[in-house]
């Protein structure tokens, strides 16, 4: 069996190879995690553009300033941080 045939068989069966799954329906989620004080959230995307949109929102709104490695205001101890 070739190297193209055998792709083609992984990708008609959905099977795995080195117990890796065969998803190429997953999408990537960008994430953006809001922590304060008090509590947690965390947002999800599909779509980079709208999760960028709502990162600049949560800057302003919250007056953070770049740290080193995330975005966070000290006086009111808000840290914001993404997985892109």
């Amino acid at each position: 069996m070739g190297v193209k045939k055998w792709n083609e068989f992984i990708k008609e069966n959905n099977t795995s190879v080195d117990g890796v799954e065969n998803n190429e329906d997953e999408q990537k989620m960008y994430k953006i995690e809001i922590t304060n004080a008090t509590n947690k959230t965390v947002k999800t995307f599909l779509v980079k553009t709208d999760a960028e949109k709502e990162k600049k929102s949560l800057i302003k709104r919250f007056n953070l300033t770049r740290q080193k490695g995330f975005w966070g205001n000290s006086k009111t101890g808000t840290e914001l941080s993404t997985n892109y």
